[in-house]
């Protein structure tokens, strides 16, 4: 998506795989006038079934909410981070591609539905990757109209904020295993360093959240002892290429899901990065990395299947 002022036809923005590969842009106009927005394919392909919408308008619109998960049945408060946000204020040192954001507290109920934890209610696009997830929908409505939609998700497990600085082990914030932390890829090279204890043949599972938020992340896990500085081995520290029905239903995903080898008795240090950090960073690039014990569990897919 590419906006040009029609006067002199000088570019003012331009946008492309903003949300997944939806693009999105946050313009203020410079004068009153007459403006072309134009919506092209990426490669100019085409097709009539590529079809699309376009939404123009002051419209509130959120980029990422903190906390980004809740227990099933609580009301709690929650930061919403966007643009035009009714009652925001200014998010000092918070900018997405230049563009300052503001910040707003707002109170959201959870659903305490038992089902909750088995459920994506979202109306929205939810690709195959994502429907591995469980959460709700969150929009702000205000008199020009309501929010994009935001998932927030629904976990038993304790909630704990990462904490800068953690950028190094020797900076490592202490964390109480199990639990879900959640942080953010702020910056380019962003490491968040987490420790614990373990006890003698635990396993742990640890499974990161971002991808599947919607988010352009590739995250990495990296397990250390701390008593010898030894890496301990990690089977899908990088990707979770899991895809049980192939290509008609692809939940391969960018987001790491790890079983740790039983642990010896001690102390360990638990390291996340986004795999291409080096070249970018951003505050809305939030994760969740879950830390929990190996317990059974399943998801039933149900597929239609159209006659050739």
């Amino acid at each position: 998506t590419t906006i040009y002022r029609f006067k002199h036809l000088s570019k003012l923005a331009a946008n492309d795989d903003f949300h997944d590969r939806d693009p999105f842009l946050d313009v203020t106009i410079p004068a009153d006038g007459d403006y072309i927005v134009g919506v092209t394919d990426q490669v100019f392909d085409g097709s009539p079934e590529y079809s699309y919408r376009l939404n123009i308008g002051t419209l509130p619109y959120i980029d990422y909410v903190l906390p980004p998960a809740a227990a099933p049945g609580t009301t709690g408060q929650f930061t919403v981070f966007g643009r035009n946000l009714p009652g925001g204020q200014p998010a000092p040192g918070v900018a997405v591609n230049g563009r300052p954001l503001e910040r707003l507290t707002v109170q959201i109920a959870v659903p305490a539905d038992p089902l909750a934890l088995q459920r994506l209610t979202f109306s929205g696009l939810v690709l195959p990757r994502e429907s591995t997830t469980d959460g709700f929908e969150y929009r702000l409505t205000t008199p020009q109209g309501s929010s994009n939609g935001v998932l927030i998700g629904i976990t038993t497990l304790p909630i704990v904020a990462g904490a800068e600085p953690n950028e190094s082990p020797d900076k490592a914030q202490a964390i109480t295993l199990p639990c879900e932390i959640y942080g953010q890829f702020q910056a380019p090279r962003d490491v968040d360093w987490y420790t614990f204890t373990a006890k003698a043949n635990e396993e742990w599972v640890f499974e990161v959240i971002s991808q599947r938020m919607g988010f352009p992340t590739d995250a990495f896990l990296l397990l250390r002892r701390v008593s010898d500085g030894a890496e301990i081995p990690l089977p899908n520290q990088d990707d979770d290429e899991t895809s049980p029905i192939g290509l008609r239903f692809a939940t391969r995903t960018d987001d790491p899901t790890s079983i740790s080898p039983a642990l010896a008795e001690g102390q360990y240090q638990l390291a996340i990065r986004h795999q291409y950090g080096d070249s970018t960073g951003n505050p809305r690039f939030v994760y969740r990395l879950r830390a929990r014990p190996k317990q059974p569990d399943f998801r039933l897919v149900a597929i239609h299947n159209t006659p050739a």
